[in-house]
């Protein structure tokens, strides 16, 4: 089965629902206790019609048409359009025997077990039309009942697989944020110094860096005095170095 005859069958159920509204847009005025019920399956036929319209476009169109997508009569979206004209004939004659019915009253009980059951089977069937509602849908529900679980299967596989590469590249992403973070905070750091002095104060430091060579300053920090106050954890923090303007303090430091 090509797609189109497929479409041609999709083509036939859309009058068995709009059929099928109408005598539930009938049944509703009668209803009073199961109003809600009612509205439900109203909700329901007129989702299942356009879902059926789209695929039936869908079906019709040149994308899926190159995609050559072949049915057969195991196929899953198949037997759910045949499993559909049937439960919507169904319904159809349930409100119409209820209509029928002298004894609404006894016959009503009967009814609405009958409107539950069908409301959750349309949904059971609407839910596998709308996965048709697309090409890879369609490839997925022209297989058996029997092989679309270990396609579902295949599938799943292969999105656990891009679940983790997308991990990565998330973990990437939150990377280059935070370098990019760090240096706009950095900027906006730059910037408050700049407001408070326009004093450049990394061109000072490099410039009483520069005349450093190895070993500047060991002679303060091999000294006993400085690792007694270094080491010692209950002396005072504060170190108190001072020196003649020119002495080499800045250097030091």
């Amino acid at each position: 089965m090509d797609t189109v005859t497929l479409s041609l069958t999709v083509v036939g159920l859309i009058p068995v629902v709009a059929d099928t509204i109408q005598r539930v847009q009938t049944f509703y005025a009668d209803a009073r206790n199961a109003k809600a019920l009612i509205q439900q399956l109203m909700e329901e036929l007129e989702a299942l019609r356009g879902s059926l319209t789209s695929l039936q476009q869908l079906l019709d169109s040149p994308v899926i048409k190159a995609k050559v997508i072949k049915f057969d009569q195991s196929s899953v979206l198949v037997s759910c359009s045949k499993a559909c004209k049937v439960k919507l004939q169904s319904l159809s004659e349930t409100l119409e025997m209820y209509a029928e019915s002298k004894t609404k009253q006894l016959a009503w009980p009967l009814a609405q077990a009958k409107c539950h059951e069908s409301l959750e089977t349309l949904r059971h069937l609407a839910f596998w039309i709308q996965l048709g509602l697309s090409i890879e849908g369609c490839r997925l529900l022209s297989l058996s009942s029997v092989d679309l679980p270990k396609a579902f299967e295949q599938r799943l596989y292969e999105f656990r697989s891009i679940q983790g590469d997308i991990q990565s590249l998330k973990t990437t992403v939150n990377s280059q944020v935070k370098v990019i973070e760090d240096s706009r905070r950095e900027q906006e750091r730059r910037e408050v110094l700049d407001w408070i002095s326009d004093f450049d104060h990394e061109r000072r430091h490099l410039e009483a860096k520069n005349p450093r060579v190895s070993d500047t300053g060991s002679w303060i920090t091999e000294n006993a005095s400085f690792e007694k106050w270094r080491d010692d954890a209950s002396s005072t923090n504060v170190l108190w170095c001072h020196g003649l303007p020119g002495s080499g303090k800045t250097v030091l430091a």
